[in-house]
């Protein structure tokens, strides 16, 4: 897999589960056995430690780094002794002394009353085998995922390889829940937008009704009116729109240089920072569709003034 020029790095990870105890209290935990060095300086910071340090290869101890959940639970702090007990790959019963190394916080409570993290070598011994349970293959950048996922596949057969995105399901449920948020509040937005834009073309077509008429009587066509007046919708609304998008551009701007943090997600105990993306292309579509639903809004209003016969439009009042 490292033969591959998009792969950066290949992490293998035992996952088990079992018990762990204090000698007073005994809970379910969730572990992981990791490489410590490849682990936490590939990954990057996706754990917050509270207490402690990280892993680190090569130590003369068991070690383990606790949720601060089961920490709290085990009344367990740095330099404090547990026991792990799990089932070996040959269905008998194992049980490891183990040093807790540090604390940490996901920042999702559930997970942080269970999970544990040790060193893949403790994990082996523990479960009494030398295999793994997955291999975690990092790339050189996004892009490359779906091809290096077919590539991967092509050549591991007996394999299943699955991307991020396979076995992120929070964070496809907190996409799809904001999705569904901005969605409903765009459409909002659009429906405010005609209406806005109707009412204001209604009230200006009102008022020049006998000037329409005059037009008319002096040969404008009224198919030469209504484009003239979808042209004004026009640029009423492309003036909206650029201001809007302009002033859009300006707060993403400021959002790089000023940091903000986001409340936290269903299931989550910490906020995350907000990252904006400038899309150019979303730019564009969004200043087309409200220039065109403008247009389509100043041609339906004044469809019926510029066809009304030019005697009534004369004696409108």
């Amino acid at each position: 897999m490292l033969a591959d020029p998009s792969v950066r790095q290949v992490l293998p990870k035992v996952e088990f589960s079992g018990l762990i105890s204090n000698g007073d209290k005994s809970t379910v935990m969730m572990a992981a056995g990791v490489d410590p060095d490849g682990e936490f300086a590939v990954k990057g910071p996706f754990l917050t430690v509270t207490e402690g340090k990280v892993l680190v290869s090569g130590s003369v101890d068991a070690e383990v780094m606790l949720g601060a959940g089961l920490a709290r639970s085990l009344k367990a702090t740095p330099g404090s002794s547990l026991t792990l007990l799990a089932s070996t790959t040959d269905g008998a019963m194992n049980a490891m002394d183990v040093r807790v190394k540090g604390i940490f916080t996901t920042g999702v409570p559930d997970v942080d009353k269970r999970l544990v993290y040790t060193d893949i070598v403790t994990a082996q011994k523990l479960l009494v085998t030398q295999r793994v349970s997955t291999l975690g293959i990092f790339l050189d950048r996004m892009e490359s995922t779906n091809p290096v996922q077919q590539r991967l596949a092509a050549q591991h057969p007996q394999l299943t390889v699955q991307t991020w995105m396979d076995q992120a399901f929070f964070y496809k449920s907190v996409r799809d829940l904001y999705n569904r948020i901005f969605g409903a509040l765009g459409l909002i937005i659009g429906v405010i937008v005609v209406f806005v834009v109707t009412n204001a073309m209604a009230m200006a077509i009102i008022e020049r009704t006998r000037e329409i008429g005059t037009l008319r009587a002096m040969g404008t066509l009224p198919g030469q009116l209504l484009r003239t007046l979808a042209l004004e919708g026009m640029v009423l609304g492309g003036v909206g729109a650029l201001t809007g998008a302009a002033l859009s551009l300006g707060i993403s701007l400021m959002l790089y240089v000023v940091p903000v943090n986001m409340p936290p997600p269903p299931g989550r105990s910490v906020g995350y920072p907000l990252n904006v993306s400038i899309d150019p292309l979303m730019y564009a579509a969004t200043l087309a569709a409200m220039v065109l639903l403008t247009m389509l809004a100043s041609s339906w209003v004044a469809r019926k003034t510029v066809h009304l016969p030019v005697v009534d439009a004369l004696a409108h009042t």
